[in-house]
């Protein structure tokens, strides 16, 4: 199967990517690329991962790494300005149709995947049609950076669940959580600042480590078992089944 996808991280701007693989055209961007790593299959992926500043680079050592370990993975960098970072010598600016054709010449032979925030998406389809790629061929990823509520849970005659307590060690906070609840809906009502994006288990954007206490996660691939053995977890997925002690 012979699959193109583009695809951009919050507070990313793009990434287009060729496969010569089976992928869910769903997967999140840095979740789809440790996939490619660990199945050793042949690629031909060229990803253009952009941000605001070189800074706010989500993954950059990682996917860098990557880069030099997979065959067939092409990585750019393409920070908007470079605020921080002055000695940048790579791209940067914003995601254009002459950027699109120098970095990605046969676009319109690749099926592509965008992941992102509303405003690139809608510049990345734009730019993707003007250049020829059938609508066919562009498939969107929809990241909300927006924390998604937890459900409302009918009522009933029981008693109302006692919560646990969360403290975030480096912040000096601690909050109540149900077990109903993901910690890190809890923590945004709460002012707690935990870096996030997609609030699906997706991205790892929030990914955190848990000194101590346990918890229920149902993620959909933004951690990997080495990371959760390791005692990480991803607070926008996951309910406390005890107090917890977080490393944030």
């Amino acid at each position: 199967m012979r699959l193109t996808a583009a695809c951009v991280t919050p507070n990313s701007l793009a990434a287009a990517v060729k496969l010569r693989c089976r992928m869910a055209a769903s997967s999140a961007t840095s979740a789809m690329a440790r996939e490619l790593a660990d199945t050793a299959l042949p690629v031909d992926v060229i990803f253009l991962h952009a941000s605001r500043t070189p800074g706010d680079l989500v993954f950059r050592n990682e996917l860098a790494s990557l880069a030099t370990k997979l065959k067939g993975f092409l990585l750019y960098f393409l920070p908007e300005t470079l605020t921080g970072e002055t000695s940048w010598s790579g791209l940067h600016g914003r995601i254009s149709r002459d950027l699109f054709k120098l970095i990605v010449p046969d676009l319109t032979e690749r099926v592509i995947l965008c992941c992102g925030l509303a405003p690139f998406m809608a510049a990345a389809r734009t730019i993707s049609a003007d250049l020829g790629v059938p609508p066919e061929n562009y498939i969107e990823e929809s990241f909300d950076a927006a924390v998604i509520d937890d459900a409302p849970l009918p009522m009933t005659d029981e008693a109302v669940l006692a919560p646990f307590k969360v403290e975030f060690a480096k912040q000096g906070r601690t909050i109540d959580v149900t077990s109903d609840q993901t910690v890190l809906s809890c923590a945004k009502k709460a002012g707690v600042k935990i870096p996030s994006s997609c609030s699906n288990g997706l991205c790892g954007t929030c990914k955190s480590k848990l000194v101590s206490g346990t918890v229920d996660m149902n993620h959909n691939g933004g951690i990997r078992q080495r990371e959760i053995n390791a005692g990480f977890f991803l607070p926008c997925c996951s309910k406390p089944l005890s107090d917890l002690v977080i490393e944030r």
